[in-house]
């Protein structure tokens, strides 16, 4: 079922929460909605909840205009970030309590309860109250709450903020699991852009109430098509540069006192003498020995399965840089000199 937004816009007294918002969440997938405090993400999944209404635009499912219905008359259910459980009941009695409110027969209500149950791994808490589980079960317990009315759109906010790390990404695995078996249109919210990148086929990067980037998790990551987003999302440097020469094939591009070769974007012009920046991730600077830049590692952290540092062009152009590199690789420490190479096709030019 296709949810689409026709542009959504919110305001709180003087402040616009959400400015012209259009957007098609494609049927049976995974939307995020990803951004930082403040930028709207929250107040449009809000929107599309019917909890609130929009100032202007339009809320069509399926075509059918749902703007100005209220939420118990929606075919949407939200997992939110608190869970919302009710502590005086059960495990069964809060998965059936949306069933119960909706009058379906007692029978049919014990069948479909069993059944999220089952599919969410929870049979056996089923006479458990909810303040004797712990967190990631009672996630799982919103989220069969949610499932059990059969929505036609599943809407999360933030539902993984107060769990571990480790929780966390258990969570958010078996989230994707569940919906790819059932199908059912999701948007997620989340400030976290590790989970967005990980749960979801397509992300919506915002900012300002407005939606600075749409695409597939690779897209977003590996090609942000404005300096916010590429910062936003992920380690990433960003240094000043200009063009230096262009033709058919390349642009000729100096930055930090060194010139780079990039293949030319027959989508985009550029002039020779223009002002740029360059963009490229943490994993795309490399140690090598005939390396452009010569730079002095300031620090490192280790983070597991790779290392990152933290750099220091040397010479006339003094620059701040980020490097990951794999922990079989990482062999360098605080104080060392050692050249670099950026990879050229890595690079993103913003001007």
């Amino acid at each position: 079922m296709e949810l689409f937004l026709e542009n959504i816009s919110k305001s709180y007294e003087e402040t616009l929460a959400v400015d012209g918002v259009t957007l098609a969440v494609p049927s049976g997938k995974i939307l995020a909605l990803v951004g930082p405090s403040g930028c709207g993400k929250t107040t449009l999944l809000r929107v599309i909840a019917g909890l609130l209404v929009p100032d202007q635009g339009r809320v069509l499912l399926d075509g059918q205009d749902i703007t100005k219905l209220p939420p118990y008359r929606r075919p949407t259910a939200t997992v939110f970030q608190n869970y919302a459980l009710f502590p005086h009941l059960n495990v069964y009695e809060n998965i059936a309590y949306g069933l119960k409110a909706r009058r379906s027969p007692g029978q049919n209500t014990r069948a479909a309860v069993q059944e999220i149950m089952d599919l969410m791994k929870i049979t056996d808490l089923a006479r458990r109250k909810v303040n004797e589980l712990s967190g990631g079960q009672q996630q799982r317990v919103a989220l069969a709450r949610a499932m059990v009315v059969n929505p036609k759109i599943l809407l999360f906010d933030e539902p993984l903020s107060s769990l571990d790390a480790r929780l966390r990404v258990e969570m958010r695995e078996e989230i994707k699991k569940i919906q790819q078996k059932t199908q059912i249109t999701s948007i997620y919210v989340t400030h976290d852009q590790e989970e967005a990148l990980a749960i979801a086929q397509q992300v919506a990067v915002m900012k300002d109430g407005k939606i600075e980037q749409l695409g597939t998790p690779r897209e977003i990551y590996c090609f942000p098509e404005t300096p916010f987003v590429a910062q936003f999302v992920g380690w990433g440097n960003l240094v000043q540069g200009q063009v230096r020469s262009v033709n058919e094939r390349r642009w000729d591009v100096q930055f930090m006192g060194q010139t780079l070769q990039l293949e030319r974007e027959k989508s985009r012009d550029l002039q020779a003498g223009q002002a740029v920046h360059l963009f490229f991730r943490p994993e795309d600077v490399v140690p090598a020995p005939q390396g452009k830049w010569s730079v002095k590692i300031q620090q490192t952290t280790f983070l597991g399965s790779l290392v990152r540092y933290f750099l220091q062009t040397q010479g006339d152009h003094d620059q701040a840089l980020v490097m990951d590199l794999p922990l079989d690789q990482a062999r360098f420490q605080p104080g060392e000199e050692l050249p670099v190479e950026i990879i050229p096709h890595a690079v993103r030019i913003f001007y």
